[in-house]
């Protein structure tokens, strides 16, 4: 029997998770991203061996993830995605996560993806300036890259210009570049693209 730990706002998701650990003979704590104090109080109670967070709910902080990721944290994290997510490799370059269960799977494919978790390996991290970045900072990234203006950048993820050349500048800054150029180069030599 191992034990899980399910993090999501989305109530099919949880309910649907549950029954299938439930099943399988484990023990399963489901819990929601605005119940941190409830995850305080079961530390001393429930230790998990592997945590599952639904990236898509609302409310989802990278924020949550960190603390199941310390050196003497020995619990595998999964994140809970769609197979067309485009930021899995933000997630794996960034936090060292293999594991990803995708919502699309029928039963038979969780179970079976479930079976083939594979437990967290020490990776060498990104420079310590990438992970300052944002998952939109990195969407937006991506797009520069890609050789899309900024128009076109807003126009896309349904933001205003303005706010791409805010995240722009931002990333400048905290990465400490001086154009676009040097971004993208930066983004290509450390893994980021």
């Amino acid at each position: 029997m191992k034990n899980y730990l399910v993090i999501s706002n989305n109530t099919i998701h949880l309910e649907w998770i549950n029954e299938i650990l439930t099943i399988q003979g484990n023990k399963c704590l489901t819990l929601r991203y605005d119940e941190k104090e409830k995850l305080a109080n079961t530390e001393n109670t429930f230790k998990p061996d592997f945590v599952i967070f639904d990236i898509f709910s609302s409310n989802f902080d990278e924020d949550c993830i960190r603390p199941f990721l310390d050196e003497e944290n020995s619990v595998t994290v999964m994140l809970l995605t769609s197979k067309s997510n485009p930021f899995q490799k933000y997630y794996f370059k960034k936090y060292g996560i293999i594991n990803f269960l995708y919502i699309e799977n029928d039963v038979h494919s969780f179970t079976e993806a479930l079976k083939g978790v594979k437990p967290r390996k020490r990776m060498k991290p990104w420079p310590k300036t990438v992970l300052l970045l944002t998952v939109r900072e990195y969407e937006i990234l991506r797009h520069i890259a890609g050789g899309k203006t900024s128009k076109e950048i807003a126009k896309q993820l349904q933001i205003s210009k303005n706010t791409v050349d805010t995240h722009r500048n931002k990333m400048l800054q905290k990465l400490k570049l001086s154009n676009s150029t040097a971004l993208v180069n930066y983004a290509i030599k450390s893994g980021l693209i």
